[in-house]
């Protein structure tokens, strides 16, 4: 169990820092005593997420060992974890003496790169690396052979698993770009078979929405490589104009190389294009796309239509089940009772799929009855006056619980409310809003940290129950000749809740044993959910 600082410092820091009249408040060290190298890798195992590759790099050179062979040598040597904003003064272990940061940055990826692509002795394999690049200046003998030992260690622990990861990070990066350009391909057709039968509107409207989302994409592709030579971000805003956005960072996620001139990194930026691709263009795409299946005649209805209908509910509800599994536990990980909602817990190996297995499930059946139910309640009052007015006063609930909840105006990772953030509030919250009830279920980025565990969950359950009503109320004012009757769309209501059930039991029941499923709907301020980011890093201690 990781340790943690005390309750009353951890208050009094967060109290200043709310405040505003501190900064953010230094990470504190408690010691954990480590007897052995097979216990330190365990604990770097179980923390794995908690660091960025450098800093565990550098804890895997700063071990300072014993110089003395002797096993009686009683003096133990502290290694101390660097925090993400280390100190101005700079220090460095004695074992760190002569390298610099580029040595640091160098030998992580040689060494990911031996050890990815060994294929025999990997003990042999490591040991070469080690005697001609691992930077060991200032170290004794002893030392470097132990530090040798270490990173052999560590290679043999986690070659499958980086050669696995990284086998994986490749297809589940391939199937997204797929499933998204697949979606985007299949709109234009449709567009194409509703313009070739005289629906203009629906055509127009279909062809519209996925140039919007290119349009979205290319202007968040100009902010992202603002910072870049002028040649260098024509370019890329180019590819991003013809559609090759998404495969632009793709890439860059594949290849992990962080770039500090650039608005987000790697995965953050991928996780925003999808996003945008399933806002504005998978959303209103379904929504119309069904309202044109259900205004026809079934002899009508061509193939290509229903294709581009669930192209877009299953390259929406993987995207985000993808980002769930990847953008968030790339950046945070912490115990189950920290205030952070995104986190998803999971034993790993074959367990992980059927979590992802769940989570495709519940998105899918989740998407699925959201877009049907718009387009029902549109068709049958032919208006959408009264869909706007439902989906109004939900967001006015939501308002005023913010506003009871002294959060409205304002973003909870802000210290203080100021000018910006008192007008721009209930726009964030506006946006929060769509996003988790217009589109999928975004576990991800800060919208359940921002409307809160209670309201997320609360938004999810209220979506899923009203979707019932409407489809009761909307297929009762459908003609009797329409080949979707009452009976019909109850069952597939009735059947998208069976799947949804099983997706979100299969998703709980791999979770870790000791993961707190309260934290799905437990009341907190978002204050207290950004409480887990002001302290928690730990020290180790070598004996």
């Amino acid at each position: 169990m990781k340790p943690s600082p005390s309750a009353s410092d951890e208050d009094s820091c967060l109290a200043d820092y709310i405040n505003g009249s501190t900064a953010p408040a230094p990470r504190s060290f408690t010691p954990v005593r480590i007897s052995s190298v097979d216990n330190l890798i365990e604990f770097l195992r179980a923390n794995s997420f908690t660091f960025t590759n450098e800093e565990k790099l550098r804890i895997q050179y700063e071990l300072a060992f014993p110089e003395s062979p002797s096993p009686s040598n009683s003096e133990s040597t502290a290694l101390t974890i660097p925090s993400p904003n280390p100190p101005a003064s700079g220090r460095r272990n004695a074992g760190w003496a002569g390298a610099n940061e580029d040595d640091v940055v160098e030998a992580s990826d040689q060494f990911i790169i031996v050890v990815v692509n060994s294929g025999g002795d990997i003990a042999k394999d490591v040991t070469n690396w080690c005697t001609s690049s691992l930077p060991t200046h200032g170290m004794g003998d002893i030392a470097k052979t132990n530090l040798t030992k270490f990173m052999v260690e560590i290679a043999k622990r986690h070659r499958t698993m980086a050669k696995m990861a990284r086998i994986g990070v490749a297809m589940q990066i391939f199937l997204t770009l797929s499933l998204g350009y697949f979606d985007i391909i299949t709109d234009f057709l449709v567009a194409k078979s509703y313009y070739d039968i005289g629906k203009l509107d629906t055509a127009y409207a279909t062809a519209g929405f996925a140039f919007l989302a290119i349009a979205v994409q290319t202007i968040m592709t100009f902010f992202q490589y603002m910072k870049k030579p002028w040649t260098e971000r024509l370019w890329r805003t180019t590819l991003a104009i013809i559609g090759l956005g998404p495969l632009i960072e793709g890439v860059n996620l594949w290849t992990g190389k962080d770039d500090p001139s650039v608005l987000l990194q790697g995965s953050a930026m991928y996780g925003a294009m999808k996003a945008l691709e399933i806002c504005f263009e998978a959303v209103p795409e379904c929504i119309i796309q069904v309202d044109g299946l259900l205004s026809a005649k079934l002899e009508d209805i061509q193939t290509i239509q229903i294709v581009g209908v669930v192209s877009s509910i299953v390259a929406g509800a993987f995207i985000i089940t993808d980002a769930n599994f990847g953008f968030i536990q790339s950046k945070y990980i912490e115990d189950p009772g920290d205030p952070y909602f995104g986190w998803i817990p999971q034993k790993g190996g074959l367990t992980k799929k059927y979590q992802m297995l769940g989570m495709f499930l519940f998105n899918a059946c989740y998407f699925s009855q959201f877009v049907f139910a718009c387009s029902l309640f549109t068709r049958a009052f032919a208006s959408s006056t009264p869909l706007i007015i439902l989906l109004g006063g939900e967001f006015f609930a939501v308002c005023a619980y913010k506003a009871y909840q002294g959060e409205l105006f304002g973003l909870s990772i802000v210290p203080k409310t100021d000018f910006f953030s008192c007008y721009l509030g209930p726009f964030i919250v506006w946006v929060f809003y769509y996003i988790l009830a217009c589109a999928v279920p975004l576990l991800i980025m800060a919208a359940p940290m921002e409307l809160g565990p209670e309201v997320f969950s609360g938004i999810l359950c209220w979506r899923l129950l009203t979707n019932g009503g409407i489809f009761y109320v909307a297929l009762g004012k459908l003609d009797d000749s329409h080949y979707l009757n009452l009976s019909t769309g109850m069952f597939g209501y009735g059947l998208s809740i069976g799947l949804a059930a099983i997706g979100l039991l299969l998703f709980f029941v791999n979770c870790d044993d000791d993961f707190e499923c309260s934290r799905f709907w437990r009341l907190k301020s978002g204050k207290q959910r950004y409480r887990g980011e002001l302290l928690g890093l730990v020290g180790i201690e070598i004996i």
